[in-house]
């Protein structure tokens, strides 16, 4: 991957993570950006862990499924 290609790809990923609902974008931002723990951004947030984890799943899969409508429509 060419930093063009990179670019292109962090461009896509912080908008469609820009549309994630605000509570589940917290949430994923502290996991995958913020390399905080389920039991931390639990703990953070004061919700349970399992909270977390199904918001941190709600979001890659919405980041997963529109990653690649994007992809299709680009190639």
């Amino acid at each position: 991957m060419n930093l063009v290609d990179y670019t292109f790809l962090m461009e896509n990923l912080m908008g469609l993570v820009a549309q994630i609902p605000e509570r589940r974008r917290e949430t994923f931002t502290k996991s995958r950006f913020d390399g905080l723990s389920v039991k931390e951004i639990a703990q953070d947030m004061e919700v349970s862990p399992k909270t977390v984890e199904n918001q941190i799943t709600l979001a890659l899969k919405f980041i997963k499924s529109n990653l690649a409508v994007e992809n299709n429509q680009v190639n």
